[in-house]
């Protein structure tokens, strides 16, 4: 899939080679809509949800959420974002830098 989406026309060749995937389907015969709608593919995909959910609930449910909590909120956001997403709400995005070394609340040069 990295293949097919790049900055050299990738998107391009990906909707080329899906148009071709379907036109190879359309030549073999095979009705997706059918297909998808038939119950043995429904039997089949309730089959592989089931075991997809019972892994996530017993292996990667609670490091996901540790992940989550100690990587993405506590790191990410509270350390990176939220900061600047207050000093934005504040309109102190400017002076950031400058009250970090006790400078001038102004940093940008005054306006004639």
């Amino acid at each position: 899939m990295h293949h097919f989406v790049n900055n050299n026309g990738g998107f391009i060749k990906l909707i080329i080679f899906i148009i071709i995937g379907l036109l190879v389907i359309s030549y073999l015969g095979i009705d997706l809509r059918s297909t998808v709608e038939s119950q043995k593919s429904k039997d089949n995909f309730s089959y592989v949800w089931g075991y997809t959910k019972a892994f996530w609930n017993n292996y990667l449910e609670k490091p996901a959420a540790w992940l989550w909590q100690n990587i993405i909120i506590d790191i990410v956001w509270n350390k990176a974002v939220k900061p600047g997403v207050e000093s934005i709400k504040n309109d102190k995005f400017l002076d950031l830098k400058a009250n970090q070394q006790g400078q001038s609340e102004n940093t940008l040069p005054p306006s004639n």
